[in-house]
This record gives C-alpha cells, structure tokens and sequence, in this order.
C-alpha cells in the first residue's frame, strides 16, 4: 500500500507540474516580447491557417525608444509592425534580425523590406491581436499598425 500511495503522490505531482508548464506565458506566443524596453508585438496563434491581408508595403526597419516601426518608401507613413504569432526578434545580434518561427533571419533593422499584409489605424476590433499586446501597444506604439502577412524579404539592390 505504501508503494501505491507513493505511486500516485508522484503521478499527481507529475501532472500538476505538466499543467504549470502547459500554462506557462513562456508557451504563449500571443504575449508582446520585449527586447530591452524595444515592445515586439506578435498576432494571436490560431489552429489551422489564419487570414491574411494581402497588400504590400515597402520601407526600412528602424528603431526609436519602445518600437520597432517601418517607414514606408514614400516617407509618408511610420507602421508599428505587429509580426506573425511565431516570429521572433534576435536583438543580440548586430543589427538586430526578425526570425521567422523555425529561427531563420528574414529582415534586419536598418534593411529596406517587403512586407505583405494591411493597414489598421486602430487595433480596436481586431481579433488577431490579443488584448495584452493591444494595451501595451495603445501606451507605448501608437499606431498605425502593419498587420504582417506571410511575406517578410529584404528588398533587393
């Protein structure tokens, strides 16, 4: 009886400690990463394939105080990019690249990219964007926002 007493206090541990680790925020990719003070916000994971605006926008990455933001090529529009729910900043590295979700680096600060997706002024009503990331954003990036779709390139010379 003993042995089973045992048995079951370690499988009862076992699993409390599973439901710690599956609820964990390190597991949740909806959460704004910050890197430093610099806010690198992401859209919501979804099951299956998500919707995805399509337009496309050209600019350079660039970086002042909390936010990593886009000027478009035109000089007339600044974009908070709020990147795919996967993606990833690697701010060690000098510059600092965009990581797509299997750790590839896609674009760096201070690169002129192409950027699919769309435009939103306001990110009320987007149910993409969890609502921690919203209110970080609504503090510390004001928008306009870039809702980043599946292409993110360098643009080439």
């Amino acid at each position: 009886m003993v042995a089973t007493s045992s048995l079951s206090r370690a499988l009862a541990l076992t699993l409390v400690a599973l439901l710690f680790a599956a609820c964990s925020t390190d597991s949740n990719p909806t959460l704004p990463l910050e890197y430093g003070d610099l806010l690198f916000p992401r859209q919501k994971a979804v099951d299956g394939e998500r919707d995805v605006m399509e337009a496309l926008v050209y600019g350079t990455l660039e970086v002042s105080e909390d936010c990593l933001h886009l000027n478009d090529r035109e000089g007339s529009t600044v974009y908070i990019p709020i990147w795919p729910p996967h993606y990833s900043l690697d701010f060690e590295a000098s510059p600092p690249w965009v990581l797509d979700g299997a750790g590839r680096a896609l674009v760096a600060v201070g690169q002129e990219v192409l950027l699919s997706g769309g435009e939103v002024h306001t990110l009320t009503g987007i149910s993409g964007v969890d609502a921690p990331v919203k209110e970080a954003l609504a503090t510390r990036c004001p928008g306009p926002y870039w809702i980043v779709g599946d292409t993110v390139q360098p643009v080439s010379e």
